[in-house]
């Protein structure tokens, strides 16, 4: 008879909750799809170089009131990317840059997990 043995799931994917904050008053904020993978990935472009802008990355919902989205990306970059986004905060050029922060809520297994409030 073989020796017992252990099976261990891993998801091939991991969930994020992000909020974006704005200003100097760093209140929540609502932003494009677009510019929000743009921050994504200059955050891990700033930390990883190209190779880290190239991490798959995928925006599944958005909460508009309180500027939280749920990011999807492949468990290997999970790190990576929590990284990344932990200390991301974009460098204003003047006055009609925009200036935010994305910060990390936490990271789930599965998008189960994850509630967003109703808006």
């Amino acid at each position: 008879m073989p020796p017992s043995s252990q099976v261990c799931i891993r998801p091939s994917w991991r969930y994020l909750l992000v909020q974006i904050e704005q200003g100097e008053a760093r209140t929540p904020t609502h932003l494009e799809p677009l510019l929000c993978r743009h921050l994504i990935s200059m955050a891990l472009e700033r930390m990883y170089g190209l190779v880290g802008s190239a991490i798959p990355v995928d925006i599944l919902r958005e909460s508009d009131a309180q500027g939280l989205i749920v990011l999807r990306c492949p468990a290997g970059h999970e790190t990576q990317l929590r990284t990344a986004l932990s200390l991301f905060t974009s460098d204003p050029l003047g006055p009609s840059r925009l200036q935010c922060g994305l910060f990390l809520h936490g990271v789930y297994s599965t998008a189960r997990d994850i509630i967003l409030p109703s808006p």
